[in-house]
């Protein structure tokens, strides 16, 4: 689990080996704004202190995403 840097979003996974999902949740309105797709247990998740960008390790995989740009 980790935080945008600026506190916009809750990155959140499951170790589940059910779900396979990032969760992309709005901090201010606990909504899911977005659904990233793992393929496979999601063990760590990090933010980049400058972009938009998060990886996370899912299985034997990393998993890279860019979050939604603020408007």
């Amino acid at each position: 689990m980790a935080y945008a840097p600026d506190g916009r979003y809750l990155i959140a996974g499951h170790q589940n080996g059910k779900t396979k999902t990032i969760y992309l949740i709005e901090a201010k309105t606990l909504q899911v704004a977005d659904l990233v797709r793992a393929g496979d247990r999601v063990y760590n998740i990090t933010v980049h202190p400058k972009s938009t960008y998060f990886a996370a390790g899912a299985g034997k995989q990393l998993v890279v995403w860019s979050l939604p740009v603020r408007r």
